[in-house]
């Protein structure tokens, strides 16, 4: 399934891949007709040899700007001014390198306790017996009845 390219599919790749997928403007700069851009787009890119070309032509490309893409983080890392960005460009040089950075991981545990009222009062009793503490629990049950104001309270 190699086929080869003509000059203007090979055009067309390469023009695809360096303006950033613009089909239109692939197909123009390839020399193709004005008439029907769209559809000859469409037909180029339907193509399995011309798909296979873009792929190849986009790992080259990328590979081409390898160097650059590791300076601009090592640039980061040594000299943005957010903290963020500085750790961000590590983590990446760091897991680029073989050398994964260490992340760490929250863990939030929730407690229950299931006593009734009356095991935690006894409860408490005990450990102030246990620790000499001279502590009385003040017993208070809200009352179910909706409070009023008063005369007073209301500044009658």
């Amino acid at each position: 399934m190699n086929q080869p390219l003509t000059e203007k599919q090979k055009a067309f790749v390469v023009n695809y891949v360096s303006n950033g997928a613009n089909r239109r403007e692939a197909v123009i700069a390839a020399g193709y007709s004005m008439k029907g851009i769209d559809v000859e787009a469409h037909r180029l890119l339907s193509l399995p040899h011309i798909q296979q070309a873009i792929r190849k032509e986009a790992e080259d490309h990328l590979n081409a700007h390898v160097g650059i893409a590791a300076k601009v983080l090592v640039d980061l890392a040594q000299n943005s001014k957010s903290d963020s960005v500085r750790l961000q460009a590590v983590q990446a040089l760091l897991d680029r390198g073989g050398l994964p950075f260490v992340r760490q991981t929250e863990h939030k545990h929730t407690l229950e306790d299931n006593r009734t009222d009356a095991e935690l009062k006894a409860h408490i009793e005990q450990l102030t017996d246990e620790l000499g503490l001279n502590a009385k629990v003040i017993e208070h049950e809200p009352s179910k009845e909706p409070e009023t104001k008063t005369d007073a309270q209301e500044g009658k």
